[in-house]
């Protein structure tokens, strides 16, 4: 995700912060000392801060690991201050995995909460009794723990919540999938997460709890998000890459100067160009806004090979555009060459692919 940093590797997964993480550290500092908080306690104010962002962590590597028991990747985890996401490859459609993936970040936050009890309970003095509930309870260190263990309790209970993007939502559809198409039970729980959005952002206005409007208004765009997208895989899923190929395509050899990338680029026909080797083999694209730059910053003697983007994958005709269209989002490639026989047959770029939804689209919103 652009904007972040890695700050650790855990099994494989690279753990990012965004640059925006920052602000909320600065955020919490600036409330304890414009709330008469000594320095000391602003700074276990920040510690719980960080501590419960490590809860955060561990919650999304629940989703994450459970998903490589699936054979599901992580691109990574990136937290920022509305929380943290663990970007997997992909969400299985199979309702029992569906299940097992969204319930395990909850249920590592009850695992938390689980091992903090007997301290809460049994050896804390203050137990959930908190310390300066009328000034600022994050502040004292005899909370530390009790507050850690109430606020893994909320999270658990909040990320349940039958409401996508949040974990309840997903299990939810899962379970209506049992019973239900993966379109239809999507279909429903978004409903239902919409519906818990409005009184979200009901309650937020009625209490000028700027937060919990925001959640309301999160919840019902990503909830319509969501069933949009089940919808276009639906759709897609019933078309294959032959079905939309371009068969006609412009060629470049690696051995072309820039002026003949250019004179093919003021064609306007295209965007996206394959590049040949002399034995007619495919090894690599260039857009038009690369041989732009290359005009500009290059010689004349140069040629497409001095800067076009190898490539080193290909689709069949036979592949669902379903396949494509995630492919196209994950290696973040434009353009797809079509092979058949070891042989370049077509290709099929993002513009055909947003066209073919565009032209699909009322019959996609009814889907």
């Amino acid at each position: 995700m652009k904007g972040s940093i890695q700050i650790v590797k855990l099994f494989g997964i690279p753990v990012r912060v965004h640059w925006s993480f920052g602000l909320l550290i600065l955020g919490v500092i600036y409330m304890g000392q414009s709330g008469g908080v000594s320095l000391q306690g602003t700074m276990w104010m920040v510690l719980f801060f960080l501590s419960l962002f490590v809860c955060v962590v561990l919650h999304e590597f629940g989703h994450a690991l459970s998903a490589r028991h699936y054979g599901v990747k992580t691109h990574d985890i990136v937290l920022s201050p509305i929380g943290g996401i663990a970007r997997l490859d992909k969400l299985p459609e199979k309702p029992f995995q569906e299940f097992i993936i969204a319930i395990a970040g909850p249920l590592v936050n009850l695992a938390i909460a689980a091992l903090l009890a007997p301290y809460v309970f049994y050896v804390s003095e203050i137990g959930l009794d908190l310390i300066g509930l009328e000034d600022s309870p994050f502040s004292h260190p005899a909370n530390f723990l009790s507050l850690l263990f109430l606020l893994n309790i909320s999270l658990a209970v909040f990320n349940l919540l039958p409401a996508f993007p949040m974990d309840g939502g997903r299990i939810f559809r899962a379970l209506l999938s049992t019973k239900f198409s993966r379109t239809k039970a999507t279909q429903i729980a978004t409903y239902l997460g919409q519906a818990i959005a409005i009184v979200f952002l009901t309650v937020g206005i009625f209490n000028n709890d700027l937060v919990i409007a925001f959640i309301g208004v999160f919840v019902f765009f990503t909830a319509a998000s969501e069933n949009r997208m089940v919808k276009i895989n639906h759709k897609l899923s019933s078309y294959t890459v032959g079905d939309l190929m371009r068969r006609e395509f412009a060629k470049l050899k690696e051995s072309d100067g820039i002026a003949v990338a250019v004179h093919e680029m003021k064609q306007g026909l295209e965007k996206y160009f394959l590049v040949f080797d002399q034995a007619e083999r495919l090894v690599g694209m260039v857009s038009d806004e690369q041989i732009r730059k290359a005009r500009e910053s290059l010689g004349l003697e140069n040629t497409v090979g001095d800067f076009m983007q190898p490539i080193s994958f290909s689709i069949n005709p036979g592949d669902s555009l379903k396949s494509v269209f995630y492919k196209m989002q994950q290696k973040q490639m434009p353009l797809f060459p079509v092979m058949e026989n070891n042989k370049v047959v077509g290709v099929i770029d993002i513009k055909m692919m947003k066209d073919f939804l565009l032209s699909n689209k009322k019959i996609t919103s009814q889907v």
